[in-house]
């Protein structure tokens, strides 16, 4: 019942025009900070590859990329047929995403997410090796 009814929230916030991210946790909202609410006023997106799923039991690993995208302020306009005319977008990060979740009576919940952005260092080829060790012995 109060999925369907947060469900009902967030339809009309986004009918409205609203994200209803930034709205308080206790308003059905992620509670973001107002610099994250700049940033996606401002045209950020994120934007997450297939993932890859991990499922055993009542627990669950996902695994992807995920990219951080901001509009390009200072690109020239370029048109793509069917598409329109944009300045674009450039890639401001790149991240490995890692979701552990577990189901519940009440459905599934997230324990713990892991992002990592993908500067080289090990962290982050950490948790993409973790989503191929169900391809280990096949």
């Amino acid at each position: 019942m109060a999925v369907a009814r947060d469900r009902r929230l967030q339809r009309t916030l986004f009918d409205g025009g609203f994200a209803g991210i930034c709205f308080p946790k206790d308003y059905g909202g992620l509670g973001l900070t107002p610099a994250h609410q700049a940033a996606i006023a401002g045209g950020l997106a994120h934007l997450a590859a297939l993932p890859q799923i991990n499922l055993d039991g009542d627990r669950a690993v996902v695994t992807s990329y995920l990219q951080i995208l901001t509009p390009h302020p200072t690109a020239e306009p370029h048109e793509v047929p069917n598409h329109g005319v944009s300045k674009g977008f450039r890639i401001h990060r790149v991240a490995a995403n890692c979701w552990e979740l577990e189901r519940t009576t009440a459905g599934w919940k997230i324990r713990r997410r892991t992002v990592r952005t993908i500067d080289g260092s090990e962290p982050p080829r950490e948790i993409l090796r973790g989503a191929l060790q169900s391809y280990e012995g096949r």
